[in-house]
Formats: structure tokens, C-alpha cells, sequence
């Protein structure tokens, strides 16, 4: 059985428009990881868990107020510079 958080981080990036690389550079966890948490394997780190969950809710709280999707096409590091800027602005929010 999937974790109901790992259920509600991979909800999150697909309303949000956020990919799997992404969001790994994002989180520092691998893609691999994050990968294998999707086909429903166990989540040995609950603190990595944690740090994708608590991201997640960010990027949420983004969409609602339209910060995400990215409108525009950026190149992966200005895209990864973009989500860690929102991200800290909704941290504080």
C-alpha cells in the first residue's frame, strides 16, 4: 500500500505541473527515490519523506495563488531557482 503522503506529494506535482526531476532537484532526494515511492515501495526515510511532504504543501499553497504552473518554458536551473524561490515565499506566506 502507497503511503497516503507519497499519494498527496505525486497529486501535487501533477496540479502543479511540477516534474519528478524537478522536484528532486528541488528536495535533494533522487529520482530513483522518488520513483520507486511512486510504484507504491517503502519509505525507508521518513525525514526525506517529510521534507517532499512538507514541499509539496508549499507548491500547493502556490497554485492557490497562482504562482504555479510555470507559464513559461524555462531551462532546468532557472526552472529549479524559480520553484525554490516560490517555495521559500510560501514558507513565510
Amino acid at each position: 500500500m502507497i503511503d497516503p503522503k507519497v499519494t498527496y506529494i505525486f497529486e501535487v506535482l501533477q496540479t502543479t505541473a511540477v516534474g519528478i526531476t524537478d522536484f528532486s532537484r528541488l528536495t535533494g532526494i533522487s529520482r530513483m527515490t522518488l520513483h520507486r515511492w511512486k510504484k507504491g515501495g517503502h519509505v525507508k526515510d521518513t525525514l526525506r519523506r517529510e521534507i517532499a511532504y512538507k514541499t509539496a504543501l508549499r507548491l500547493e499553497k502556490a497554485k492557490t495563488w497562482n504562482e504555479l504552473p510555470l507559464v513559461d518554458s524555462y531551462k532546468p536551473a532557472m526552472r529549479t531557482k524559480l520553484l525554490r524561490t516560490i517555495v521559500k515565499k510560501m514558507a513565510r506566506m
